[in-house]
Formats: C-alpha cells, structure tokens, sequence
C-alpha cells in the first residue's frame, strides 16, 4: 500500500495508444494503463497498491483511492518537498539522434560489404585504384544517409570530397526503388 498526493497525470503517446502513469509527492511513477483517469484529480490525497513489472510500477485495477492526507501535510508542501519529477512522454533527444545515426552507418556498412561480396558496388571503372577507397566511403556515406532518411525521415547531408570521388549515383538509384 502506497499513498501520496497526486502530483501530476501524464499522458504518454506509444505504439498502443494513449497511455497514463501518475507520479505522487513520495516520488512514485505509476503507470495506469490506456484509459483515463476517473474521478482521479491533481491536488488530492490517494492510497494506492501497485504490482512491480521489471523497474515500474504498475496500478492495481480497482485499488487507488481517496485518502485521508497526514495532519498537517498539504498538497503544496508535498510537491515542495518531493524529488522533481522527471519529464517523461515523448522523449526524443540528442541521444536518438546519435543512435540513428549509428544506425543507419551500420547498416550502410553492412550493405556495402553485401554489395562488395557480390561484385555489384556501382563504382565506375574510370576509377582509378588508388580512389577506390575514396569511392567506396563516400558509397557507404550516401547508402548511410539514405537509411538515415528511411528511418527518420531526413537524409544526412555530408560536404564531402568523397562523395565527388564515385560520381553521380543516379544511375543506380534509377535501378533501384528501395528508397522511395
């Protein structure tokens, strides 16, 4: 059995829906499933029972309610007095960023060395075998920022040299219909 005031409702977008969690003056985050709060205010003074899954706590069905808060005790001084909440929901950050860019890479890394197995690397025969290493790099960075588009949604844009070493691609993007 927990209690605490009722800090904040957060209301989190995922794959399944809208979900909810509440956090309390004690400093719990309780998930509450995908159906809004009934009768359940910000302010108030609530007992609860939660079941652990992994790290989180997770709201008994039917067992969060109103309680009486401890003499003396108020909602504004919890809140003073709690651990800050951290922000959750959409937590998209820096992080994320560096993680599909790592991605993408090794994923253009993998598909060169596919392409290079196969003979098939669209590298023209002008060039010469001292570029060809220009050729191939600047082959993974254009595959890498064409994964990176396919994921997020924006491409990477590289100054390069290398990428003028191997010429216009364009060709075998024609052939190909992969990244559409």
């Amino acid at each position: 059995m927990a209690n605490g005031f009722l800090q904040q409702i957060v209301v989190k977008d995922t794959s399944v829906g809208k979900m909810y969690d509440y956090i309390f003056s004690n400093g719990d985050k309780v998930g509450a499933g995908k159906f809004p709060p009934k009768g359940i205010e910000q302010g108030k003074f609530y007992n609860d029972e939660f079941d652990m899954n992994g790290n989180f706590k997770n709201l008994r069905k039917n067992s969060m309610f109103e309680g009486k808060a401890p003499e003396g005790a108020s909602a504004a001084s919890a809140a003073s007095s709690a651990a800050p909440a951290r922000a959750v929901g959409n937590s998209y950050d820096s992080r994320q960023d560096v993680i599909s860019k790592q991605a993408a890479f090794n994923t253009s890394i993998a598909f060169v060395k596919l392409l290079a197995e196969s003979d098939a690397l669209p590298i023209a025969a002008s060039v010469k075998a001292a570029k060809k290493a220009d050729a191939i790099e600047a082959i993974v960075l254009d595959y890498a920022s064409k994964f990176h588009k396919r994921s997020t949604g924006t491409a990477l844009n590289f100054d390069d040299e290398a990428l003028a070493a191997v010429g216009d691609l364009s060709d075998v993007d024609a052939a190909t219909s992969w990244n559409e």
